[in-house]
């Protein structure tokens, strides 16, 4: 497999170095990945070759692929330890194919399909000039007429690759990054959500693709996994900061990384007990397979939400009881494993100390009672001034939940004009990251927290939260600490443990 790096500008990885497969995944290649871990892998109904881009893959077996490749690669020292394989993002597909600089890479994927209409993998004529790719062309109109292929409902007038199905990578022109086959020969997984929690982006179209509007550059295809077969991968090969290799060491580039994978990073703190000490915040909210891997072990009974949660989503239906448990469960571990030292713990942020991630922290007085500060700061949200929220702001109340079974249960609001494409909880780090580095400090989940006066509250509002004064950065709620709501969820601190 051969990398060559391409420009990234604007979104998570803005400027870094990502290296593009100049191929999609060939079938030798993920052949030698299912004969070393016997996984099955069904073929298509047609032949291929060696070289032919390897299809009936799902986007979970995709990813395998490339931790696979992450941990073969660095065995045989080709990687260092902060390099690692992975599908490519949504944005850095679209710099790919030289349209990052066009779109916003802060907006959902599906919102951008199809936006930029006059640019396709070879130029901007249409229909494609000759040996532009492999498309639908008249070479398939035989099998068509003999009733294969039904799933493709018609050919490229006077077009022909000479391809009925997949061709061997690298068979058309290259583009000027040195890729093959960003359009034509199969759709390609992105690592991105579509607009809901069970569908995945593909970009690039297939060797099944005829109609004018798919064959965009822009253009995004949202499907839930499963295996097609015009649907392949690519790789992209990128490092990432090196973890810090202790708490005291963390920074907000190089965050501290635990047993369970959590990270965190230093937050500011300025006034109340914990007044210039060194307190880090977990990047995310605590996650399901966080909290599983607590009640697994400590056999806690957890009622789960009554929609369905992937492993990556904030761990819900909690009560500041559970949270505060599993802080104490958690240092115990650490501590156990040699992770931490005696002198810190995890536990819940004060309210305060939650103002300081917020960035709202300088702006009120530590001193008194969190009711007495709730909505005060009226013109801070966690995205800015502005009301209403701009596209992506966070995990609201928005338009999607509409078409959601559930739609008709209460009297939730949803704020007119917004789409967040999540109808309940989404993955953590799904939203843009404030300036301490951490995500999700509003919408998704309400978020427990510890104050001396209040003993208890939440903060940062929730996906079924609409309402302007709720979802100010300001606002509290003091519900009882036994209190479980499928909103309700939480975020450790790691700090010096009390003394």
């Amino acid at each position: 497999m051969k990398f060559v790096p391409v420009p990234i500008t604007g979104g998570p990885t803005d400027k870094q170095r990502v290296l593009f497969s100049i191929w999609e995944t060939r079938v030798q290649d993920y052949e030698a990945f299912v004969k070393e871990t016997k996984r099955e892998w069904p073929k298509p109904q047609f032949e291929q070759g060696p070289t032919h881009p390897a299809v009936n893959v799902t986007w979970e077996e995709a990813q395998l692929f490339c931790q696979w490749l992450t941990t073969r690669d660095r065995a045989a020292g080709k990687l260092g330890a902060n390099e690692h394989y992975r599908l490519p993002s949504d944005h850095e597909w679209s710099c790919a194919v030289e349209l990052g600089t066009r779109e916003d890479p802060a907006m959902l994927p599906l919102t951008k399909s199809a936006k930029i209409n006059d640019v396709f993998p070879w130029g901007t004529q249409w229909p494609p000039p000759k040996g532009a790719g492999n498309y639908a062309g008249e070479e398939m109109q035989p099998d068509r007429d003999a009733g294969k292929f039904p799933a493709v409902k018609g050919v490229i007038a006077g077009y022909n690759d000479g391809f009925v199905t997949t061709s061997p990578v690298g068979s058309f022109a290259a583009n000027r990054f040195g890729l093959y086959d960003m359009g034509g020969n199969v759709a390609q997984w992105c690592e991105d959500w579509g607009d809901k929690d069970r569908t995945r982006v593909l970009r690039g179209e297939s060797w099944g693709g005829d109609v004018r509007g798919r064959l965009l550059s822009s253009h995004r295809e949202r499907v839930p996994s499963g295996r097609y077969n015009s649907f392949g991968f690519r790789c992209v090969l990128s490092a990432v900061a090196a973890p810090a290799q202790s708490s005291a060491a963390a920074t907000k580039d190089a965050p501290f990384v635990n047993t369970l994978g959590m990270k965190f990073v230093p937050v500011p703190i300025t006034g109340g007990p914990t007044d210039g000490k060194r307190v880090l915040f977990s990047v995310w909210e605590t996650r399901v397979q966080d909290y599983e891997a607590f009640v697994k072990e400590t056999r806690r009974a957890w009622p789960k939400p009554d929609f369905e949660q992937g492993a990556t989503h904030p761990a819900v239906n909690l009560n500041e009881e559970d949270a505060a448990a599993f802080c104490v469960w958690l240092t115990e571990r650490e501590r156990k494993a040699g992770q931490l030292g005696t002198d810190k713990s995890y536990r819940l942020p004060g309210d305060h100390e939650w103002s300081c991630a917020a960035g709202i922290g300088d702006r009120e007085d530590a001193a008194k009672p969190p009711k007495e500060k709730s909505g005060r700061i009226s013109t801070h949200y966690p995205w800015g001034a502005q009301w209403p929220p701009p596209p992506d702001a966070g995990n609201y109340s928005g338009e999607e939940f509409r078409d959601d079974p559930q739609s008709g249960k209460g009297g939730r609001i949803m704020l007119e004009g917004y789409n967040d494409g999540f109808a309940h909880s989404s993955p953590v780090g799904r939203f843009a990251v404030n300036p301490h580095g951490l995500y999700d400090l509003g919408g998704n989940a309400w978020e427990w927290c510890a104050d001396s006066q209040e003993g208890c509250l939440v903060r940062g509002a929730s996906c079924v939260d609409g309402k302007e004064r709720v979802m100010l950065s300001s606002w509290r709620i003091t519900p009882p600490p036994a209190t479980r709501q499928p909103n309700y969820g939480f975020r450790c601190v790691l700090a010096p443990a009390a003394q």
